[in-house]
């Protein structure tokens, strides 16, 4: 039984080629290109006949994509591609297919935490930033997310925005607020406020005496400051 695309939409419209149509919801098999669907509804004349019948397409799976190149919503082509690469492990060819939908529909949350996620295994340092800025305009409370891009911020030198990511985390109550005025305060001497640096330590120790990485960089900091003086 063959195929041939009529429209693409939520409900996929197909035609067969005795002028019958069916509407259905297809799942690619994983680790390979799939050429079976699974037909959830089929319209033949005038009736439906409910039930679950498997039809074979003769188009390759990528063929959607090439048909509807710039559709980025639910359940784009490019998106089931992206799984796909992913799985048989070609981790290029999974960013290049997920990236056709992340520049298209920037608000998509699933597609940019794989985009994330790819990045982090090619290890795209670059790449990786622009997508944390995505995701934490979507979901601005995720204390996760914040803690990588301070990161990468750290590492690239960007004083300012580490700063605004560690006070963004110590304002959402994180679970650990000990360790996260402890990074504010790495930060912020790392932007040369070795004064707001210690206050920022002071408040740490007087709720948690014994935190030794606290005590270690307090020491550190007066130790520099002796040295730096005349």
């Amino acid at each position: 039984m063959r195929l041939r695309i009529l429209a693409l939409h939520r409900s996929q419209l197909f035609q067969l080629d005795d002028g019958a149509f069916i509407s259905f919801v297809f799942e690619i098999e994983r680790g390979g290109c799939a050429n079976s669907l699974n037909v959830v509804g089929l319209q033949v004349n005038s009736g439906i006949q409910r039930g679950h019948r498997t039809v074979v397409v003769d188009l390759p799976c990528s063929d959607p994509e090439a048909l509807f190149p710039d559709y980025a919503g639910a359940n784009a082509p490019a998106q089931y591609l992206a799984v796909l690469a992913m799985e048989r492990g070609d981790l290029k060819e999974a960013l290049a297919q997920i990236t056709r939908v992340t520049t298209r529909y920037e608000t998509a949350w699933d597609a940019n935490v794989m985009e994330l996620q790819l990045r982090e295994k090619l290890g795209d340092t670059l790449g990786t930033r622009p997508v944390l800025e995505r995701l934490l305009w979507i979901s601005p409370y995720d204390v996760e997310l914040h803690g990588k891009l301070a990161e990468l911020a750290t590492r690239a030198a960007d004083h300012k925005t580490a700063l605004r990511e560690r006070r963004a985390i110590v304002a959402l109550n994180p679970p650990d607020p000990i360790d996260a005025r402890y990074q504010l305060a790495r930060a912020l001497a790392a932007s040369g406020d070795v004064a707001s640096a210690r206050r920022e330590l002071l408040a740490v120790l007087e709720q948690a005496p014994s935190f030794e990485k606290g005590q270690a960089l307090l020491l550190e900091l007066r130790a520099a400051q002796v040295k730096s003086t005349p």
